[in-house]
C-alpha cells in the first residue's frame, strides 16, 4: 500500500512539474507570440490609415491648386476677351466689367475652397 501512494504521489508531483516546467511556459509564449502579432497589425493598419490620409491630402491640395489655376486662367481669358491691350502690353478694361469679372473670379476661387478645402 505504501509502495501505491508513493507511485501515486510521483506520478502526481511529475504531473504538476511538467505543468509548471513544459506546459504553462508554452501557453504563455503562444499568448504572447499572438498579442506580438496582434500589436504589429495594429502598427500596421495604423501606418497604412495614415499613409492613405496623406495621400488624400495631397491629392485635395492638387486638386484645389488645378481649380484655381483653372479660375485664374478663365479670369486672365475673361480679361482678354472684354479689354483692349494698352501700350504697356497689359488690357484696359471698362470698370464696370471689371466688377462683374473680379465678382466672378472671386466666386470661382471661392467655390475651389470650398469643394476642395479640408
Amino acid at each position: 500500500m505504501k509502495a501505491f501512494f508513493g507511485i501515486l504521489a510521483t506520478i502526481l508531483t511529475m504531473s504538476i512539474a511538467y505543468y509548471f516546467a513544459v506546459a504553462l511556459p508554452a501557453h504563455n509564449k503562444a499568448v504572447l507570440d499572438f498579442e506580438k502579432e496582434k500589436y504589429r497589425n495594429e502598427q500596421a493598419a495604423m501606418k497604412a490609415k495614415e499613409q492613405k490620409e496623406l495621400e488624400e491630402t495631397a491629392i485635395g491640395k492638387l486638386k484645389l491648386s488645378t481649380c484655381l489655376a483653372k479660375a485664374d486662367h478663365q479670369y486672365q481669358i475673361d480679361v482678354e476677351s472684354n479689354g483692349t491691350r494698352n501700350a504697356k502690353g497689359g488690357f484696359s478694361v471698362p470698370t464696370d466689367t471689371v466688377v462683374v469679372l473680379d465678382r466672378r473670379h472671386a466666386a470661382a476661387v471661392s467655390e475651389c475652397h470650398r469643394s476642395y478645402d479640408q
